[in-house]
């Protein structure tokens, strides 16, 4: 989406250079002061198409634009075009184009007949849903919101680590010191508690070890002891993941898992070997990769049991035989790196063209007041419980600011979890997130909950402006479709606004392209800063009404950006704080 005066602009410089106007339109900038323009185009790239001088070219193409009742001018500033947009024009069709669109603003159909996989969440079986799990979730469900606004047919994938060795391990621990009672009563912390065990006896007595892998083999092999166990452990950890969900508000187009595959190892073992030459060695297969700078890639163990990057082989090509689709991204810690290049590398060297449209979308570790996590020690953080602090800690200060507030509750668990969510968005997911309380509830801090305070101020002056707003207003939503003359809003505060809002479109394409969701939360501040400033330097209820519809107008279009960019990490809005 562009406003129809980038659109001219890139028509105007498409006739004088002969390039493409499309890609004309991604090249046009914001210049860093309203000093300097509203638009600004790089010369650079045209220079070379035109063989001449950057700073030449800006001269030429400056004298040759045309000045109309929206354009004021066009100068050249060094190798750059700047173009100066008549204010109330400007004004007029950016916030027309906001509060028309509504949360379709910043939309597009860039991605129109074009389906992304995404695989997000993935939490082991039988174990806790710890913050780990938490990033991957979030940050593949901001992902998934982020294509879906552009037009992309996105297919959200949990892939459960529901197989493996870990299973024998719990298998041994429950055969050894479970208690049915127990397990029922809550089990995954039990679950996990035997887990933990079984790594403590293992140091003591290492075969335990040995014993752990007999039982996956018989898992493998279809023993009905070990599947039945198996089977019980998986359904009980997925409604306790349910729940976790729910409170999230976090849905997947398929479930499945690793266990999916076991009867695919065979046949993909099969077809791998007709296309990449294997070796045993040390009684086990592999595949030399020293050539691309990486260790073997192991395939079957030498007692011939499969293996994690085994099974997601299977699941790749199986993925791309059923949806065709035309990028796959895998969310999934930058611990696993070397599994997603080796991966890659593989389905490479099988011979598909589409092994280049595989991303593995990396992000750092988090902790928790430099507390590391590790479930075979028992000190993850889970997930569950940071959610109730948090939640607590807003009710705590919504009943110390604001008692009366109705729904206090839903409240507090919507700013609560926004806070979460929104803090690990803060910076770019490849960083380490350290979560500290202190920090991420902070109402003035670069913060959820200051977001949502601004939004939530937004809506407060839209409701007092009823009875003193234009009739048009009245009759509507909150936002309403204010219409009528409007007078032009000309301090700083409020062009500096309204050119954070216009920029809104262009981070949304820009965090799909890098599969970035931080740039949606780093807009939103810079738009919330800009509105607090805007607020206290300027009065939006007044006598003068062809002023007070204007700001009227401005706060409506300031609250449905916060709004769609909340949307789109996942984060849901509140109408009071």
């Amino acid at each position: 989406m562009a406003l129809s005066f980038i659109k001219k602009i890139a028509d105007f410089l498409s006739k004088k250079t002969g390039q493409n106007k499309e890609d004309l339109i991604l090249l046009i900038e914001h210049p860093p002061s309203l000093e300097l323009g509203n638009y600004s185009f790089p010369c650079f790239g045209t220079a070379k198409v035109l063989k001449k001088n950057p700073d030449e070219v800006a001269r030429e193409l400056a004298l040759q634009f045309p000045v109309s009742k929206y354009f004021k001018k066009a100068e050249a500033k060094g190798p750059y075009l700047n173009f100066f947009i008549d204010p109330l024009s400007y004004q007029t069709e950016l916030i027309s184009e906001i509060l028309n669109q509504k949360e379709n603003y910043g939309a597009s159909n860039i991605g129109q007949n074009k389906t992304i996989l995404i695989e997000y969440s993935s939490p082991n079986i039988a174990k806790p849903f710890h913050v780990g799990h938490f990033r991957a979730t979030i940050i593949g469900n901001s992902l998934k919101k982020i294509h879906e606004a552009l037009g992309y047919k996105v297919i959200g994938i949990n892939y459960l680590g529901d197989w493996g060795t870990q299973f024998g391990k719990l298998i041994v621990a429950y055969k050894k010191w479970g208690a049915k009672a127990q397990l029922k009563k809550d089990p995954i912390k039990y679950l996990n508690s035997l887990y933990i065990q079984f790594h403590s006896e293992a140091e003591k007595n290492p075969s335990l070890e040995d014993e752990a892998r007999l039982w996956f083999k018989k898992c493998e092999e279809k023993n009905k002891e070990a599947l039945a166990l198996w089977k019980e452990f998986r359904e009980l950890s997925l409604k306790e993941f349910k729940k976790i969900y729910a409170e999230l508000d976090v849905h997947f187009d398929e479930i499945s898992g690793e266990s999916l595959y076991d009867e695919k190892i065979a046949p993909t073992i099969s077809y791998i070997k007709s296309k990449i030459q294997t070796q045993i060695s040390e009684g086990a297969l592999i595949i030399n990769l020293e050539k691309y700078k990486m260790p073997p890639a192991l395939l079957l163990r030498k007692d011939g049991a499969s293996l994690y990057l085994t099974r997601d082989i299977a699941a790749l090509l199986d993925r791309y035989n059923r949806y065709h689709f035309d990028k796959i991204l895998y969310v999934v810690g930058d611990t696993q790196n070397l599994h997603f290049q080796q991966l890659f590398k593989l389905i490479e060297l099988m011979g598909n063209p589409w092994a280049k449209e595989c991303h593995h979308i990396a992000f750092g570790q988090i902790r928790l007041k430099d507390q590391k996590m590790s479930t075979r020690k028992g000190t993850a953080i889970l997930l569950e419980e940071v959610l109730d602090k948090s939640i607590e800690l807003i009710a705590k200060i919504i009943e110390e600011k604001n008692a009366s507030l109705k729904g206090k509750q839903e409240v507090a668990q919507k700013v609560g979890s926004g806070a979460i969510i929104f803090a690990d968005f803060s910076s770019r997911r490849i960083k380490n997130v350290t979560f500290d309380w202190d920090v991420i509830l902070n109402p003035d801090g670069d913060t959820g909950p200051y977001v949502l305070y601004t939004y939530a101020r937004a809506s407060s002056i839209l409701r007092k402006a009823q009875g003193k707003a234009p009739t048009s207003f009245l009759s509507s939503d909150l936002i309403g479709e204010l219409t009528g003359e409007s007078t032009l809003l000309e301090s700083q505060e409020e062009q500096e606004l309204m050119k954070a809002l216009e920029c809104f479109p262009k981070t949304l394409t820009a965090a799909a392209h890098d599969f970035e969701p931080s740039y949606i939360a780093t807009t939103l501040l810079d738009v919330s800063k800009l509105f607090n400033r805007f607020y206290h330097e300027h009065r939006v209820i007044q006598e003068d009404e062809a002023l007070q519809a204007s700001r009227l107008k401005l706060v409506s279009a300031t609250r449905q950006v916060l709004k769609n960019g909340l949307n789109l990490l996942g984060i849901q809005e509140v109408e009071e704080l």
